[in-house]
Parts: C-alpha cells; structure tokens; sequence
C-alpha cells in the first residue's frame, strides 16, 4: 500500500469526511497509526480489510448511527455492548452476527476489535474514551467528551448506613418534620446532595444478601456468597477500592461505629472464607496497611475460629507499626506521634460497638469524632489525598430489633458524620467526592400500618433504646421478687412515655400486663433473640406497641431485597445517576479518583 504523504492525507480526510456524515460530530482519536494505511487508491483492498468495530451504547443515538454504518462498505461491526437489556436486544437485530456484552470492558479485552465507537449517556464519555485507548483501541466518541472539566477526587468518603434502605432515610426525615409540628420532611444533609439514585443488592447466592457479601460488593465491585470477607466464589481474594487508593499513594482509613472486626469494615482490608473469622480478620488489619482504623473494638482478640487460644492481636497489631488509642483523649495525646492508627473505645466498654445514640453519655465515642479524628490523622504530614470509608452499623442493629426510635437516632447520627465530611468538602470542593449508600435494607419497615397516617413524633417519647430499656426490666426483676403492675407502669411510663404522653388502647395494654403477668407473677421469662440482642419479653412487647403507636411497620427481624440509596456530591458525582447495582459503586468511585 502506498504510504507517502498525500495518500495518508486524503485518507484521513475520506475517513473523517464519513464518519462526519454518519455522525453528525463528534471526536476521533487514535492510540496508533491506524489511518496511515488508508489511502483513497485503497479503498477496494479496504474493503477487503474491513476495519472491526465494538460498538458502545445501543441506545436512540446509538442505534441511528448503527443504521449509518452500514453504508459504509469498510466497517465491520463485530460486538455491541449496553448495560440496558432491550437496547441490546434492538441493535442485535440490525447486527445478528456481532457479539454482545453488557460491560464494555469485556468488550475492550477483545482483541479482534481494532475501533469502538461510543453512544452512551454523556457523564460516562470521558472515562469510556480513556478505558478504549489505554486498551489499543481506535475511538469515535459522541461529542461532547465530558459534562465538565472537573478534577480528579482526590479525597474520597465512603459512607456506608448498615441496614439503611429507601424507608430508613425517609422515616428519619419525616420523624424530624413531625418534631417541628408540620407533615412533610426535614432533609438530612446527605439526601441534599445533587447525585441520588437506588442500587440493587443481591448477592451472588441469595437473593436477600448479609452484611459481609454486600460489603465486599461495595469494597470489590464483585459479587461473592453470604459470608464471605473479600473474597469471590471460589475464595480466591478480591481487591478493594480501598487497597486501589492505597496503591495508588492515597492514605487510607476504615472506620465503623460497630467492631473494627464485623463484616462490612472487614470487607475493605480483610480476605477470609468466613465473617465469623473475627480474630483470623483481625490478623489481616495490619497486613492491609492502612493508615487509620477506628470502631467499638475488636469480637475476637486472642481466639481463632476454632476457638483456640491464641496471642493477643493487640501486640500483633503495634508491632506493625499501629499506635492504638483506647478513647479519644488517649487518641489526642497520641496522634501527633504516630505513623498509623487503631482508635477504638476505653478501656473497659463494650468493644462490640460503640453505644447507639439514643443511649450515649457524655464521654462517649460517637461516629462524628471517629470521622473527624480520621480526617485530621489522614491530612497530617505529606498529603497526597485520601480515602475514607464510615460505616454506621448500628443502623442494622436497631432494624434487627424493630425499634424505630432508635433507628431513626442512628441515622441522624450517620449523617452528622457527613456533615463533617461535608465541613472538609467545602474547603476541597473541587477535589472531594463524598458517597453516601448502604449495604441493605433491614427489617423490611414500612411507613404506615393501614390509616392514611404517621404518628413519628411520639417515638419522642422514647428515652432509651429497646437494649437498655431490656436491662431496666431485668434489673427490676432482681431487684424486687414480687414487682408490681405498678411499679412496671411507672418504668414503662419513664421510659416510653406510656400512659401519660401516650394513651393507650385496651388491646395494646393488655398486651403489656399479658407479659407482666407470665414473667413476673409466673416467673417464665422467654427472652426474644435477634440477631444481635436478646429481649426481656415485657421490653419486647413495649417495643411493639410503640410501632403500633408510631404506625410504623416490619415484615420481619432480617434483611430483605428492597432498594438502597445512593446520593454523592463533589468530584465525579455525576458518575452517580441511573438505577445500578451495588457493584458499579466503588467501580465509580475508583473511576472518579483515578485507581487502577
């Protein structure tokens, strides 16, 4: 073929001139020099030689341009690719030979295609385009090539609501709306933000996923079994996006308002078969890395699996290089010093979690110090960006226990995190990403029992969450042999409000007094077990007649398969829109903050 000057000319500008004609604009760039043997002289050997082409995004757009080029004798559409079933299925018909995908990565790691060209929504031009060149491919893109010219994230939260579905973050707002005597809602700062969407959250075994798939999902971008930790179906260890932004120089945080050991924040450093692995997870923290971990505490500190003895994580993990602070204050004295850092609770309180929010005392280590203590360890020194995840864990907790006052408290408490995650944003507007989602839906709450009304504001009345409010009642027990209805009525009406800022049906009182009547005067007390509390039954059936009284429904103690939110703000926020699975999530969040 000849390859002077003039003939490469003339068939850059033959091949410009057509696809200008086919596409009504647009931009062509080259990763080699693909052109140079197209020559006008050239074009029977060329269509002899017809240029294989992967087509990305079958859509309207998509599809009129796909009608075009089959008018052009030298392009050989050999794949097509969208993540929209009846699209593909249209674009199938006009090219019943071609392959299908419904990932265009797929599509890129074929190498019989020498081009692509791309028809998708505009915010996913950009990041499309960059994929098909680093991959050796000729590219047509749509214009325009990007929505802004916006940076790079280079800081990144990762929020994550355990338990939190669609129902949890609207009750919250509209429980607030009632407290200032108005029907509506009162927005929490997260769902203010200008990316919002839903995600599915299946697994890759069960249609209604547990904590530890659903958290590797949201780490890897892969689905796995229930009960696995960072690993696929054949357990074989999955990368995070966490260890993404590691390797990519950022700086590192993991961080969760239950143990540094349960399954979501594991998901992020962890590789284990089981979520049960507490102290084998534990191991896996300082071989991860990162910089910051923070949590109630950790399940399992010197017992395996098989429950053997075996030496104290503590020394494992400081012997890695990790400063471990038992508090905040000690967190305070230490953080200058310290290279990397494990924040957890005081000496002495309940590692499992940190206490939920209706129940917290002065002193007490809550979310919003655990993200702000992140922030500032993870800025200090040489600062290079990083990434933050927080989980809200006792969101699923009290969603396990039905207790909607409680419920709501947490996901107040989740959002004031984002407020402070919010406060760092708007000093780094154009180089923070925050991404607020959750793991799953809990409980299956519905707002509304049947009447065409709520009544959120008297879960007001509620002082302590359904765990304290068991001890109260086991501690009555023990403290008098014989209480009385009374003094029972009198601890109910402190508690919940019953009585006097409540009344009561006759239905809903005899409930109270059936339970009284079998576990105090009879003495059977029959505890009620969820997953992550065990119930006096006269607390229990306290607890119901609040939900009753509140007109707030549960199908169950478990999880279900109902939506879950997704809102994000800052840079690479558009890449947040259209319904999408929980796997396209930390996928996104890589894409917006540049990891590989």
């Amino acid at each position: 073929m000849k390859n002077d000057e003039n003939s490469v000319n003339l068939s850059r500008r033959d091949f410009f001139k057509e696809l200008g004609m086919i596409g009504g604009g647009g931009v062509l760039l080259s990763a080699f020099p693909w052109l140079q043997s197209c020559s006008a002289d050239d074009k029977v050997q060329i269509a002899k030689e017809k240029v294989r082409i992967g087509f990305i995004g079958t859509g309207s757009r998509g599809q009129y341009h796909l009608n075009n080029l089959k008018t052009i004798p030298y392009a050989d559409v050999v794949a097509l690719c969208d993540n929209y079933p009846p699209h593909l299925k249209e674009a199938s018909a006009l090219y019943p030979k071609a392959k299908t995908y419904d990932d265009y990565r797929k599509l890129l790691d074929d190498r019989d295609i020498q081009a692509v060209m791309i028809a998708t929504p505009l915010y996913e031009h950009a990041h499309i385009t960059i994929d098909a060149l680093h991959a050796g491919k000729h590219v047509f893109c749509e214009k325009s090539m990007a929505m802004t010219c916006a940076q790079r994230a280079k800081y990144v939260f990762y929020f994550i609501g355990d338990g939190m579905g669609v129902n949890q973050v609207n009750g919250t707002e509209m429980y607030l709306a009632e407290q200032e005597g108005r029907i509506g809602v009162k927005p929490l700062l997260f769902t203010t933000f200008p990316a919002g969407t839903v995600a599915t959250t299946f697994s890759a075994t069960n249609s209604v996923t547990d904590s530890s798939a659903a958290g590797t999902a949201l780490a890897t971008g892969a689905k796995t079994y229930n009960g696995a930790i960072g690993m696929d179906d054949d357990k074989n260890a999955l990368q995070t996006v966490a260890e993404k932004a590691k390797k990519a120089g950022r700086k590192v945080g993991v961080t969760t308002s239950v143990s540094v050991d349960h399954a979501t924040p594991a998901a992020f450093y962890a590789h284990q078969p089981n979520r049960s692995m507490y102290y084998e997870i534990a191991l896996d923290l300082p071989k991860a890395g990162f910089d910051f971990y923070a949590g109630g505490g950790f399940l399992k500190p010197a017992t395996t699996a098989d429950k053997k003895d075996a030496p104290s994580i503590f020394p494992i993990i400081e012997e890695a290089g990790y400063t471990i602070a038992r508090g905040l204050d000690e967190y305070k004295t230490k953080a200058a010093d310290a290279g990397k850092m494990v924040l957890i609770q005081k000496e002495g309180a309940v590692p499992s979690c940190l206490p939920y929010a209706i129940d917290r005392k002065e002193g007490d280590l809550t979310l919003p110090e655990i993200t702000e203590s992140a922030i500032s360890f993870l800025t200090k020194g040489n600062n290079k960006g990083f990434f933050l995840m927080v989980e809200g864990g006792k969101i699923d907790w009290a969603c396990h226990g039905n207790d909607p006052a409680t419920v709501f408290e947490e996901v107040i408490d989740l959002d004031n995190a984002v407020k402070v995650a919010y406060e760092f944003y708007k000093k780094h507007p154009k180089e923070t990403l925050i991404v607020v989602t959750a793991d799953h839906e809990t409980g299956g709450m519905s707002l509304g029992t049947g009447r065409y009304e709520l009544r959120l504001k008297a879960l007001t009345n509620q002082e302590q969450s359904q765990d304290l409010l068991s001890k109260a009642i086991t501690d009555l027990r023990k403290d008098s042999d014989k209480a009385s209805w009374e003094e029972v009525k009198a601890l109910l009406a402190d508690k919940m409000g019953f009585w006097e800022e409540l009344p009561l049906t006759w239905e809903q009182e005899k409930m109270l007094r059936d339970e009284y009547e079998t576990s105090f005067v009879k003495n059977k007390v029959v505890f009620e077990e969820s997953l992550y509390a065990k119930t006096e039954p006269l607390a229990a059936a306290a607890r119901k007649v609040m939900s009753q009284i509140a007109m707030v429904g549960w199908t169950g103690s478990g999880h279900t398969a109902g939506y879950v939110p997704v809102f994000a703000i800052g840079a690479g926020s558009d890449l947040f829109v259209g319904k999408m699975d929980n796997t396209e999530i930390p996928k996104r969040i890589a894409k917006a903050a540049g990891y590989k």
